[in-house]
């Protein structure tokens, strides 16, 4: 028999939220703002918390730096890795060789089960046969799509880059409400660079990317037409992947903010640095976009953390907003 109390805990944590952030919005404000200001002011950070029920800005320091086209670094990821997904697998037929959302076992080597896809096998740093360098320079190993995108795995990305068509990136960021800028906005090819975060020339405006995170862990329809951008189960393997991401992957930190019975969705980014209106190649700054409660998000926060690191700085501070946010409120 089931406990009924331990069955209804997060539909009630939802609604207990959901409630305070309807009824309490316009009272929480300046006291959050003041949380977010004093937990940002050492790094001089942007913070946005955004009300998911009511789809609006629920607080935010710096707010214009989520209104301007931006490099958005590894946030880029899960977009790709729809318009892979959709290049080669018919969303309305369950073919054989694509995956259902569950572990999907892919090495960085070649793989019999990864639909078309070829990959090299590469360690972290950058040869003449992998020419990017993963962050993590021992490389990942192993690898399925969950948690590749979890750890946030350059190599893995930049092949899978490779093997995507630019207008098949294209249409799946026009699909998810996303407009490009830069140079390479619309673009007939694109570097793999690009399509992964890395480089610059492609922007992305912060605001709308959190918007499009949202079309995708959510089951409504999302995009132009209110179709969906994404199959069911490639919105499973970006869910399963921003919860694994929190658990072991590159947002620890920002689990690591909470109580231990809390937990949330997370993805990071770093990209090069952006100051006085350009970017500069031997700097870097983090991004984190969480997704509070994991099970049903009503909470999202968006960091931009100037000259840091998207795991490193970015996270903790996304994790230290949403915990700011329940001690007010609990």
């Amino acid at each position: 028999m089931h406990d009924a109390a331990a069955v209804s805990r997060p539909f009630l944590l939802f609604v207990l939220l959901a409630f305070n952030l309807g009824t309490n919005a316009q009272s929480l404000r300046p006291a959050l703002e003041e949380t977010l200001a004093r937990l940002s002011s050492a790094s001089s950070s942007a913070v946005l918390l955004w009300d998911i029920p009511r789809s609006e800005v629920l607080a935010a320091v710096r707010p214009e730096a989520f209104a301007a086209p931006r490099c958005m670094g590894s946030l880029l990821k899960p977009f790709l890795l729809l318009a892979y997904l959709n290049e080669v697998c018919n969303p309305s037929s369950h073919l054989p060789d694509c995956p259902k959302g569950d572990d999907f076992d892919v090495p960085q080597g070649s793989h019999r089960s990864e639909p078309g896809a070829r990959f090299r096998p590469c360690a972290g740093r950058a040869t003449a046969q992998c020419s990017v360098e993963c962050w993590h320079k021992p490389g990942h190993g192993k690898l399925d799509m969950r948690r590749a995108l979890a750890v946030s795995c350059n190599q893995y990305f930049y092949q899978l880059a490779e093997q995507t068509p630019p207008s098949s990136f294209f249409k799946t960021l026009d699909a998810l409400g996303l407009r490009t800028s830069g140079r390479f906005a619309g673009a007939s090819w694109v570097p793999p660079e690009a399509m992964i975060g890395l480089d610059s020339s492609l922007g992305l405006e912060p605001l709308q990317v959190l918007k499009a995170y949202l079309s995708l862990i959510s089951e409504e329809p999302s995009g132009r037409g209110g179709a969906s951008a994404a199959p069911a189960f490639a919105r499973s393997i970006v869910l399963g992947a921003l919860r694994l991401g929190a658990l072991q992957g590159t947002s620890v930190l920002a689990q690591q903010q909470l109580p231990a019975n809390q937990q949330l969705l997370g993805k990071t980014g770093t990209s090069p640095a952006f100051s006085a209106g350009r970017y500069l190649s031997f700097k870097t700054d983090g991004w984190f976009l969480g997704f509070y409660p994991a099970a049903q998000p009503v909470l999202a926060v968006m960091v931009y953390y100037p000259n840091g690191l998207g795991a490193k700085d970015a996270a903790p501070l996304g994790g230290q907003a949403i915990r700011g946010y329940l001690e007010l409120v609990r």
